[in-house]
């Protein structure tokens, strides 16, 4: 990934063009506001993470580098990332394979102390808070968990998710065992994006009429 793309999955939010949480967003002209720290957004945040995913037209080993002009083919609010394993069209998506998704926005921790993150997923994962990466699953593999622990103050935190799948079941949950909580998935009361963070570039009629855009000439990280 690009330093600028990297920069912007950061923390990424849309302007009011919503529809209910796990619905598509309205796709808008490209433009964002310059990022703020978390602390600073707290007032314009809105629940879920912003899903954006990706599709490619061949098959995937790794996370891929996406360019700058490359854009999602389908964008969609997601409440939490909790996909079991499944055959088929990923979670109300029309991806079956070959595709690769970001999940970005902001964590609330609600106490302070370490945290213990993972994620479970087939094929690859990895997890970033506050721009540091806490977890990597990445590879080619069966629903496989990995964790890491991270010491978080109380309140919000930037978190951004990648996952990708080359073909066969997919499935990614992402979870975390909180100071003197029990194990399960991040729940979506914790979970947010910044209202006016950003604005996302999607075809929403091709996707409709099932001729998203694929990325084409996207490089891989070694597998």
């Amino acid at each position: 990934m690009s330093g600028r793309s990297a920069c912007a999955a950061a923390l990424i939010g849309l302007a009011p063009l919503l529809f209910s949480c796990g619905a598509a967003v309205r796709p808008s002209a490209v433009g964002s506001l310059p990022l703020l720290p978390a602390q600073e957004i707290t007032q314009r945040l809105r629940p879920g993470l912003l899903g954006e995913y990706f599709a490619f037209d061949h098959a995937l080993t790794n996370f891929p580098g996406l360019g700058d002009t490359d854009k999602p083919a389908f964008v969609r609010i997601d409440p939490r990332v909790a996909f079991d394993l499944a055959s088929g069209p990923f979670h109300a998506t029309k991806l079956a394979e070959h595709f690769y998704v970001r999940w970005s926005g902001v964590l609330k921790a609600p106490q302070t102390g370490i945290y213990t993150i993972y994620t479970v997923s087939d094929d690859g994962s990895r997890l970033w808070i506050d721009e540091k990466l806490i977890v990597d699953n990445g590879g080619l593999h069966s629903m496989i968990k990995a964790t890491g622990e991270v010491n978080l103050g109380r309140g919000p935190h930037t978190i951004r998710i990648e996952y990708f799948e080359s073909g066969g079941d997919a499935g990614c949950v992402v979870g975390w065992r909180s100071p003197g909580g029990q194990q399960g998935p991040i729940p979506a009361g914790v979970l947010f994006h910044a209202e006016d963070q950003a604005n996302v570039s999607w075809d929403q009629e091709a996707w409709e009429n099932g001729q998203w855009s694929k990325v084409t000439a996207a490089g891989q990280e070694p597998a």
